[in-house]
């Protein structure tokens, strides 16, 4: 197309647009003509413009210009040669690769004393509007995308950490712990997320996420809710939005949050707020999406109803995620990188995550999709994986939105092969969504165009225009069959070359026409030298996580790179609460890290670990109950490029040792822990793989 025209007509768009999410996909199934739009269809103006004569200049939205590329410190060190633009290959997550430990665990219903209760009222007229909007099938209208699947409201009740405060009623528990509760409900929801600000959660403290009646429940400690803060902090992200923690979507209209502090640990040092939550109107969790499902188009096309594509919908996860308080709904790939480590590299669009906030809240659902060809029952295989993201890279020029997930995709998951070159003109592409937070669904193509985003002087707004493929930076594709829809943004776009299937973008907006539809990507290669290089390009010296564990007996902390032990503990140590990866750090000295030693202290009943040699030597010389174990992991001794400080304390109640990578854990130990000395920096490890 030498035109700016995308079949529907003129495309003029704000370059911010594309960066706050106001792209519209027009659903018109029953279209007639080359556009696929009926006679006399309204578009709403919600960012994408367009006429119905196929030619003239659309509306466009002045605003204030894209934030362009910004890159989070570099983990890896950037490789960008000739060959990284090669096509690379696949990788099967298999079950004897490396895996973090479920946050779902067993509880026994009814097993607390006394509960506080707070429920919010009905929605609004207003609301109830919205909420009917959003959860029909989309036929005739456009929508702002990513698609919107929950409404934030307030909690007047537990807005402030004194008026939490005073709700929380502390029991003992049989362990001597404090264990208090809050349930919440909203009516009519489909899930509940709770926004809970954190001030302060003493070291030992777990977090308890359940339904009335189930016999499991998320569990997350305090660890894992600081290191999640200590993301949106390190990433810039300030007041509220850095500071609170969004927890999962367990499904219906209620949710309970349970908190227990160790055994000698004063209540009032756990200082959080939960000022909001999100009202789910759309069915997000996989273990329980049963009701709404089916809310796309009809004339999408069911994954389930091909083998064609059986291993890259392996790659490919329904996100759900917050943004200023409400839920949203995309997609996204999990990408291999030139390595093959596994690292969870997850690939969707700016206008979906362009936050470290927003990518803190991630939820990702694997293997979402129908049971039987075009049944609508979700199938028993779907899993979903909790704990956010880092987001890498965000980028508006192309569209992109590159995080490494906290949680470990499930066995099964495929890490999609990529290509750093564009594909060909007339090239068959095809594409892997949830539109409109559905089941999986697919579409088929060509890539027909490239385009760049011509920007207007005078609003800041741009049209997009064919452009030569060497500064282009997106695709054009002429989808043949099966539309994409609000939800389906940030799906990658595949391409075959050599008969493999590689990632050569991912979805930016389009029009939802049963045939002959347009779709726009931004190009994954321009992403890629612009950035993307020095995650999935880098060396192959994988790192592993270090495990951590509170002993409730004894209020020390234990650390293990071993998931067989980390395992073993879990299941046949009940005194040790497990915490979550606490930081990420090397098998051995093959990268000229140096080793930490491990003693077990018969007297204390817990473990010290050292990268000084000369310390080490001291205690093997001088310390009789401290039984040498080996080395346990390696790490930095000095500070390097992408290493984070490991804070060092002595408890003097204990005569113990504790160790944080977290700034945010760090400050409360000071701040709350009295018997905690601070011995400074002990040596550099990583907070990502």
């Amino acid at each position: 197309m030498a035109t700016s025209t995308l079949a529907f007509g003129v495309l003029r768009l704000s370059r911010s647009a594309l960066a706050l999410g106001f792209v519209a996909l027009v659903a018109a199934c029953g279209g007639g003509g080359s556009s696929g739009f009926s006679a006399g269809v309204a578009i709403p103006n919600t960012g994408f413009a367009a006429s119905d004569s196929g030619s003239g200049a659309g509306t466009g939205i002045a605003a204030k210009p894209s934030t362009g590329l910004s890159v989070a410190p570099a983990s890896k060190a950037a490789s960008t040669t000739a060959a990284s633009n090669a096509a690379i290959v696949a990788l099967l997550r298999t079950a004897d690769m490396p895996q973090e430990a479920s946050p779902v665990r067993k509880r026994t219903p009814g097993a607390l004393g006394s509960l506080a209760y707070v429920t919010l009222g009905g929605l609004n007229a207003e609301k109830k509007s919205l909420v009917a909007r959003k959860t029909r099938p989309i036929a005739t209208a456009s929508e702002a995308i990513p698609t919107q699947v929950g409404l934030g409201r307030n909690i007047d009740a537990t807005a402030t950490e004194t008026a939490t405060s005073q709700m929380l009623v502390w029991n003992d528990s049989p362990t001597k712990s404090r264990i208090a509760a809050i349930h919440f409900a909203t009516p009519d929801a489909k899930g509940v997320r709770l926004g809970v600000r954190i001030t302060s959660l003493p070291l030992g403290t777990m977090l308890r996420f359940y339904v009335t009646g189930s016999a499991t429940m998320i569990e997350v400690s305090a660890q894992q809710v600081l290191a999640s803060i200590q993301r949106n902090l390190d990433a810039g992200e300030t007041g509220d939005a850095a500071r609170t923690y969004w927890s999962p979507d367990l499904g219906g209209a209620e949710i309970t949050l349970e908190i227990e502090v160790p055994a000698g640990t004063d209540p009032a040092l756990v200082q959080l707020a939960i000022p909001r939550l999100t009202h789910m109107f759309v069915q997000a969790d996989a273990l329980s999406a049963t009701g709404t499902l089916g809310n796309a188009a009809a004339c999408t096309l069911d994954v389930s109803c091909t083998h064609a594509y059986d291993n890259e919908s392996k790659s490919v996860a329904r996100m759900t995620f917050v943004k200023g308080g409400d839920g949203y709904a995309c997609t996204g790939t999990l990408l291999n990188d030139k390595a093959s480590s596994g690292t969870p590299y997850f690939l969707s669009a700016y206008h979906c995550i362009s936050t470290q906030a927003e990518a803190s809240s991630l939820t990702t659902d694997w293997f979402f999709h129908s049971s039987q060809c075009g049944n609508g029952v979700l199938s028993d295989g779907a899993r979903t994986v909790y704990g956010g993201a880092t987001l890498l890279l965000a980028n508006a020029d192309t569209d992109t939105s590159f995080m490494s997930l906290a949680g470990t995709p499930p066995p099964g998951a495929v890490y999609a092969a990529w290509m750093a070159t564009p594909p060909p003109i007339g090239n068959d592409a095809f594409g892997l969504h949830h539109p409109l937070a559905d089941l999986q669904k697919y579409s088929t193509g060509k890539v027909t165009d490239y385009f760049s985003c011509i920007e207007h002087a005078t609003d800041g707004s741009c049209t997009f225009a064919s452009a030569a493929p060497s500064t282009a930076r997106f695709i054009e594709v002429m989808l043949g069959q099966g539309p994409v829809q609000p939800g389906s943004s940030g799906s990658a776009l595949f391409a075959t070359s050599n008969g493999t299937s590689v990632v050569v973008g991912q979805l930016f907006g389009g029009a939802a026409s049963c045939t002959n539809a347009i779709a726009v990507y931004g190009r994954f290669d321009v992403a890629y030298n612009a950035g993307l290089s020095q995650w999935l390009n880098a060396p192959a010296h994988p790192r592993i996580p270090i495990y951590r564990f509170f002993n409730t007996d004894t209020s020390t902390h234990f650390y293990t790179g071993s998931a067989t032990e980390r395992d073993s503990v879990r299941t046949t140590m009940p005194k040790y609460n497990y915490e979550g990866i606490a930081f990420y750090a090397y098998p051995d000295g093959g990268t000229g890290a140096t080793a930490l030693e491990r003693f077990y202290n018969s007297k204390t009943d817990a473990h010290f670990y050292t990268i000084s040699a000369d310390e080490a030597q001291s205690v093997k010389a001088n310390s009789p109950a401290f039984n040498y174990e080996g080395k346990g992991w390696y790490a930095n001794v000095g500070a390097s490029t992408g290493a984070t400080a490991m804070y060092r304390f002595f408890n003097t109640r204990t005569g113990t040792h504790f160790y944080t990578t977290s700034a945010a854990e760090r400050d409360s130990v000071l701040l709350n822990s009295p018997a905690y000395n601070y011995e400074g920096i002990a040596y550099y490890a990583w907070t990502t793989l």
